[in-house]
């Protein structure tokens, strides 16, 4: 009988020690990548392209890049890919191994196609006929508006005109798209992804594009693979 429960033990014991052993080699083939609204289109194409080459997958966290970059504090991941490279180096070299430039991002109106009310200037966020949406400063876009709007002297005003202020980029221009309010101050690059939507130059904005960076995480255990990650994203993108 004895002989029977030692049987059965080390049996356990074989079978956890299995389990254990699918666990970390599916952990080990996974990759989680933080990633900006802004980006979350191209990149989300990009990923899944990645997993059919390399047989892994690509775990996609989107939001606004404030929000994330509090997540990878937490949480750690691999590859963090916010709005601009102000994050990562908030981040430091404490949380960043290293990164790339993937690109620069230009902020601006969006409107309703063809831009019933003629918006074309800062100034007509002042109007007492314009509803107003902006991202909250959680999200890069939101934080950028504020700064150059401060710059330009009229950020209080126009933040006592706006009717909702939403976490991402995307929520604020599907407020415009859904016809919700009249414009919005987003990024070029999600603009595009709307087509009820049109999106108008605004000097203030053209002088000051951010320039974004994709980086590979220092908690990450899976550093050559998240490396071969940004590499493929950023060739494709940039």
């Amino acid at each position: 009988m004895r002989g029977f429960w030692i049987c059965v033990f080390g049996a356990a014991l074989v079978l956890s020690a299995a389990i254990w052993y699918l666990l970390i080699d599916r952990d080990d083939e996974r990759l989680r990548v933080y990633c900006a609204v802004g980006f979350a289109d191209q990149v989300g194409d990009l990923a899944r392209e990645f997993e059919r080459e390399r047989g892994v997958n690509v775990e996609l966290v989107f939001g606004g890049s404030g929000a994330l970059e509090s997540q990878v504090r937490l949480a750690g991941g691999d590859v963090f890919l916010p709005a601009d490279e102000s994050y990562l180096e908030s981040l430091g070299n404490e949380f960043v191994l290293s990164s790339q430039e993937i690109g620069c991002l230009r902020a601006g109106f969006v409107v309703a196609r063809g831009n019933p009310l003629g918006l074309r200037e800062v100034g007509d966020l002042t109007r007492g006929d314009v509803k107003i949406s902006l991202a909250d400063e959680s999200a890069s876009v939101g934080r950028y508006v504020r700064a150059v709007l401060e710059e330009k002297g009229c950020w209080g005003e126009v933040n006592r005109r706006v009717l909702v202020k939403k976490p991402t980029v995307g929520n604020v221009v599907e407020d415009v798209a859904t016809g919700a309010v009249d414009v919005t101050i987003a990024w070029r690059r999600v603009a595009e992804l709307f087509k009820e939507v049109e999106f108008v130059d605004l000097e203030e904005f053209e002088k000051r594009e951010l320039v974004a960076r994709m980086g590979v995480l220092r908690v990450s255990r899976r550093v050559p693979l998240a490396r071969d990650f940004v590499t493929f994203v950023v060739e494709r993108i940039r």
